[in-house]
């Protein structure tokens, strides 16, 4: 089976950056994509080098991952049972905002994916 998401949206908010538990980094956005109409939200991770170029999206810019997605389940503040799409990116690429093509890394080795 393949479970693989390319997805180009826009930031929501400024990416939220952190360290795990054992020490791994990480970045974390919602993106937009789709229309007024009917607009769809993601939420994106990246770990390690992916994690540092997803880091430098603000709010607004247009950024295009890849990676396998998944749906969470939760509670909401209602108590209603809602749920969101996670997506986990092994390719990131901002396409606005200060960074060029050329300052971002190539992305061939499995070996960079954290899972």
């Amino acid at each position: 089976m393949i479970n693989k998401l390319t997805l180009i949206g826009r930031a929501g908010k400024d990416a939220r950056v952190g360290v795990t538990q054992k020490g791994t980094h990480y970045a974390s956005v919602s993106l937009a994509s789709g229309s007024k109409e009917n607009t769809v939200w993601f939420d994106v991770v990246a770990y390690d080098k992916q994690a540092e170029w997803l880091a430098k999206a603000t709010k607004g810019a247009i950024v295009y991952v890849e990676g396998p997605v998944a749906i969470n389940s939760y509670q909401g503040k209602d108590g209603t049972q809602k749920s969101s799409l996670q997506v986990t990116a092994y390719q990131v690429r901002l396409l606005s905002g200060n960074q060029t093509q050329q300052d971002m890394p190539a992305f061939d080795e499995v070996s960079d994916v954290p899972f």
